[in-house]
């Protein structure tokens, strides 16, 4: 991996290059790219010309739907109740 790794979830930014987003998975950076291109994984965001980022909130919901795990709330509906 070339970047630093961030080891608390603060310090995560929430646009990953490739090398993060696949530490963030737990996966290879050849697996992230070879998911995300054969559409079992979730596809990176373009922000600029030459630039891609996979969004933390995309992986988290791609976790969660590998784990079964059913969401109650979005984070904009955690605001609601206030």
């Amino acid at each position: 991996m070339t970047a630093r790794t961030p080891n608390r979830l603060p310090d995560w930014p929430r646009g990953l290059g490739a090398d993060l987003a696949a530490a963030y998975l737990g996966v290879s950076v050849t697996t992230l790219r070879a998911g995300a291109k054969q559409g079992s994984m979730p596809a990176p965001t373009r922000i600029t010309r030459g630039r891609d980022v996979w969004l933390r909130d995309v992986l988290d919901a791609w976790l969660d739907r590998q784990a079964g795990i059913t969401r109650t709330t979005t984070p904009e509906s955690d605001w609601d109740d206030i």
